[in-house]
């Protein structure tokens, strides 16, 4: 009796083994858009767009002559973070408060091989 209990429950996993691998295999996602990380990347620093016009509107009373076009080039590392930032066309205070608000973007995406942007600001007085 024993011997025919083990071979049933043989027989059910044989069965449950050859229902699962007749199922076809799920569809593999699609691959990532090669721009995908610029994209998101491009996203996650635009939702930060307020806090850089913060920094140009403390900065402006300081500073009567800030104005003009700044460049902030930044790379994203392997790890999810912004580990360099340089702002051309902003001194002082200005230019440490938007390296500031550069380093604190969250929520980027890992990546294999560092990744460099660069995002243009236009400001002009009233």
């Amino acid at each position: 009796m024993q011997r025919i209990l083990q071979f049933l429950v043989l027989l059910a996993a044989l069965a449950t083994a050859s229902a699962q691998a007749a199922e076809p295999p799920a569809a593999l996602p699609a691959a990532p858009s090669p721009t995908a990380p610029f994209d998101y990347v491009a996203e996650r620093t635009a939702a930060r767009d307020a806090e850089v016009k913060a920094c140009y509107a403390a900065a402006s009373p300081v500073n009567p002559h800030t104005s003009g076009d700044i460049r902030v080039t930044f790379t994203l590392g392997t790890h999810a973070a912004i580990t360099r930032v340089k702002v051309a066309g902003a001194g002082g205070a200005f230019k440490g408060c938007v390296i500031s608000v550069f380093k604190h973007v969250h929520g980027l995406p890992f990546v294999a091989a560092p990744l460099t942007m660069t995002v243009t600001y236009k400001f002009t007085k009233p």
